[in-house]
């Protein structure tokens, strides 16, 4: 009499990339001579021989190309969100931000970048 016994395997991708995104400075005053938001995003796992494309969604709200613009950094940049390559050999990519300076009195604004799929 033979019995039949089922095994589930699972096999976990260690290469997948993990990517973390802080932002330097975390506020500003609109008024303040140093306006420009830098969004470092770093690869956290190793690996680092290929050029990596990280997806990002952006919200928040400030509103682009009213409340600021693109500096640099990204590969490509909306209201909803972009890309940033972080080259082979390197471990981190920046996106530069710039809030534009207005003479409206409004309430705090934020601008958020979320890692969406690296």
């Amino acid at each position: 009499n033979s019995a039949t016994e089922t095994v589930m395997v699972t096999v976990r991708d260690l290469n997948i990339p993990e990517v973390s995104v802080v932002v330097t400075p975390a506020q500003i005053q609109e008024d303040d001579d140093l306006i420009t938001f830098t969004f470092t995003f770093t690869r956290t796992s190793v690996g680092c021989l290929e050029d990596l494309t990280v997806n990002f969604l952006v919200s928040g709200t400030a509103n682009y190309n009213d409340d600021y613009y693109l500096v640099r950094g990204a590969d490509a940049f909306t209201n909803m969100g972009g890309t940033v390559t972080i080259p082979a050999g390197q471990t981190s990519a920046e996106v530069v931000l710039q809030a534009q300076q207005d003479a409206i009195n409004e309430l705090d604004e934020t601008i958020i970048l979320t890692v969406d799929n690296p």
